[in-house]
């Protein structure tokens, strides 16, 4: 579950010690708490809870609720009441249309887009998934066959056997080779650029366009997609890994599709493996820091490699970070480093000469507190 927390006005140092770390304390006292992850950002804090494996999804948000709301006494004042988000798997779309044109505009596509819709809402049990057609007639007929007929059964039992034994003979002669999560041969992938905070929407769209011309021009690839300034449509690793929070001028998606598995000569992980190196050449001069994003073989995790970095103030934290950032780029393996601090802003200060501003307009509107523009 999701809980959002907005602070307006305060920086990210400041939700981080009013809001982030009490807030967490509590959280995690929940019964049936595995983690809780926590992102403090500039007027707002985002804290992720998640529950053990089989908990009750009712009771469980009952107990966050209850445990959430009994202590709003103990936040700052001018904090606005948490929002929850529960995520689940069914939260996970299962059909996605895009609709593009080289002649309509905008205007008609989100018309079209509306009514279809609409069209999918009057849909009945479209939340629902039932499974119709031949494979069900198929596996009744051989269930039925095998039941009644007790040489079949015995014939069709020597066959699985026989069949188990030559696929362990495979593996024994190497003829394949075993591994215990393969990577799966989709034919997708999304590339996620990030650039410091502050960076203009325009720029933004400036090096994901020149990522997605190289991209374009790779044999195996068929389209692609460019979010830029929002998130593209996720998947369930986008859901573990919260890729639908992602929004902003310094973000953005690109999502490409590739021909079918059966229509090309090389797999979709060595394929990307070999994409890496010139995406990253071509965003560096940017300032961006790409991210290609696979779907993984197991279970999805917030990242392959995380560090967490405690310490008594945010000045050793940073420090700390900064030497464990290195320490991954100087590991062999280790690729689309990125970390979670924002990037320093330029602060400009206006200081009003008071003589020379009386001189011109009424005293009353002239003020001695600086203003700062980010």
């Amino acid at each position: 579950m999701d809980i959002f927390v907005e602070l307006p006005g305060a920086s990210s140092k400041e939700v981080e010690e009013r809001l982030t770390l009490p807030l967490e304390k509590h959280l995690a006292k929940i019964p049936g708490v595995e983690h809780v992850y926590s992102t403090p950002m500039p007027g707002r804090s985002m804290a992720t809870v998640v529950f053990y494996v089989g908990e009750d999804a009712e009771a469980a948000t009952v107990r966050l609720y209850s445990e959430l709301y009994s202590h709003l006494d103990l936040l700052p004042p001018g904090v606005h009441p948490p929002l929850v988000k529960p995520r689940e798997i069914d939260d996970v779309p299962i059909l996605a249309f895009t609709l593009w044109s080289e002649t309509a505009d905008h205007y008609t596509l989100r018309r079209i887009a509306a009514e279809l819709a609409a069209a999918l809402q009057d849909i009945p049990d479209v939340a629902e998934t039932t499974r119709k057609g031949w494979t069900i007639r198929l596996y009744r007929r051989l269930m039925t066959t095998l039941l009644l007929h007790p040489g079949k059964r015995t014939l069709f039992l020597a066959s699985l056997v026989i069949l188990r034994l030559g696929a362990i003979g495979l593996l024994w002669s190497k003829i394949v080779v075993f591994k215990l999560l393969p990577h799966d041969n989709r034919a997708e992938f999304k590339v996620m650029i990030d650039l410091p905070e502050g960076t203009p929407l325009e720029h933004t769209a400036q090096v994901t366009r020149a990522i997605g011309d190289y991209l374009g021009r790779i044999p195996e690839v068929t389209n692609y997609q460019l979010c830029i300034g929002t998130a593209s449509p996720y998947d369930f690793n986008g859901l573990v890994r919260r890729y639908f929070l992602r929004r902003g001028p310094h973000v953005a998606d690109i999502n490409i599709n590739l021909v079918n598995k059966q229509d090309r000569t090389i797999q979709l992980h060595p394929l990307v493996k070999s994409l890496r190196a010139d995406t990253q050449a071509i965003a560096i001069p940017y300032g961006a820091t790409i991210t290609m994003a696979e779907s993984p073989p197991g279970p999805p995790v917030r990242q392959t490699l995380v560090a967490e970095v405690y310490g008594p103030d945010h000045a050793t934290q940073i420090a700390v970070a900064e030497k464990i950032r290195a320490l991954f780029h100087a590991a062999p393996g280790v690729v689309d480093i990125d970390w979670s601090v924002e990037a320093p802003q330029p602060t400009q200060r206006f200081t009003v000469e008071t003589e020379k501003a009386r001189s011109t307009v009424f005293p009353a509107t002239v003020s001695s507190r600086p203003y700062r523009w980010r």
